[in-house]
């Protein structure tokens, strides 16, 4: 075995430098997504400041979830940091320590697990007021991140368990667990991307500027769930090339930034779009044809003129209530309010 040849290497070689196990290993991939997360998490905190520039009217909702992903970004580079730290620099000439799981490595799945679920419930929400409070796919949603969850608190107990590196990414039920997981972060990021856009094309007017929004929408949609995916099919893939090695950990690491990335950028996004649908009221369009579907347009302006709401006393998803013919027009909001 894997491990037999290494504790052989070490009693043969008891004072040796730690770099050759570092690279048998892969540690250095791990190493690699580090500093990737560094980079990305600097990001991040730029988009969580300009968000409270932007938009300090939103409700306490929104706020309050973009300082949960702040501080869930912030805990999770402080794992990655401490990760490097330990196997490159503390135990350098120990490199017995090296089969041995840090702790901060064994609870990265539970930070990254969420990470993601906060940005699929966000999406999920988004659905609901899209499809008119439609409950089907917001439920499935949430389904899928309960039982992704409930397997990632599974497999941080049963790794707490084990001793070494080499027991935790070839033992049978591990990787089940650690397929299962990506497998249904895949699943939702997928299903989201493709509802949304879904909607977002229903919604289309036949008018070139309003469809001209709705399509710029869309690719924020796919262009976010495209990055998302992308990360986790890379993380399954190295899982599945690279057995027996961590190599898999560096692309892990970097995944939780790219959700957070995708849910600021759309935030901050909305007052480009409100911006351009200032102009269309300016316009002052004529009513749109008899076969349009204005109920999903209400909701996707609504969804983007949320950040103009400064009654205090209604939470984020509660905007004012226009007819199609009205938003079309900019005609001033009627007093009631609809949870969409």
């Amino acid at each position: 075995m894997l491990l037999e040849r290494h504790l052989s290497l070490l009693v043969i070689v008891p004072v040796m430098s730690a770099a050759p196990l570092l690279l048998l290993y892969r540690f250095e991939v791990p190493f690699i997504g580090s500093l990737v997360c560094s980079l990305l998490y600097g990001f991040t905190s730029f988009q969580g400041l300009e968000y409270f520039r932007r938009f300090p009217t939103d409700g306490w909702y929104l706020k309050s979830l973009v300082v949960a992903i702040m501080i869930i970004d912030s805990i999770h580079l402080a794992f990655c940091l401490h990760f490097s730290y330990h196997y490159f620099i503390a135990i350098w000439n120990k490199p017995g320590f090296l089969f041995i799981p840090i702790w901060s490595a064994v609870i990265t799945p539970f930070v990254k697990s969420l990470a993601e679920m906060l940005c699929h419930l966000f999406a999920a929400a988004r659905i609901w007021k899209l499809s008119g409070k439609k409950w089907g796919v917001p439920l499935c949603i949430i389904a899928l991140e309960i039982s992704r969850t409930g397997i990632v608190l599974r497999m941080i107990i049963e790794s707490l368990r084990l001793s070494t590196w080499e027991e935790l990414v070839t033992k049978p039920s591990f990787k089940h667990m650690f397929l299962s997981t990506s497998t249904l972060t895949i699943i939702s990021d997928v299903l989201i991307s493709g509802t949304i856009c879904i909607y977002l094309s229903r919604s289309r007017t036949g008018y070139k500027r309003t469809d001209s929004i709705i399509t710029t929408l869309i690719r924020y949609t796919v262009g976010n769930g495209f990055l998302t995916v992308v990360g986790d099919i890379i993380v399954l893939v190295m899982f599945k090339v690279m057995p027996s090695t961590i190599a898999f950990f560096g692309p892990f690491e970097v995944t939780p930034l790219l959700y957070a990335n995708a849910v600021l950028t759309s935030l901050n996004s909305r007052s480009e779009f409100r911006e351009r649908l200032s102009d269309l009221k300016e316009n002052k369009a004529t009513a749109p044809p008899p076969h349009t579907k204005g109920i999903l347009l209400q909701n996707v302006q609504h969804d983007i003129a949320q950040s103009e709401a400064t009654d205090a006393r209604h939470d984020v998803f509660v905007v004012p209530s226009l007819t199609h013919e009205q938003s079309m027009l900019g005609a001033p909001r009627q007093s009631n309010h609809n949870f969409v």
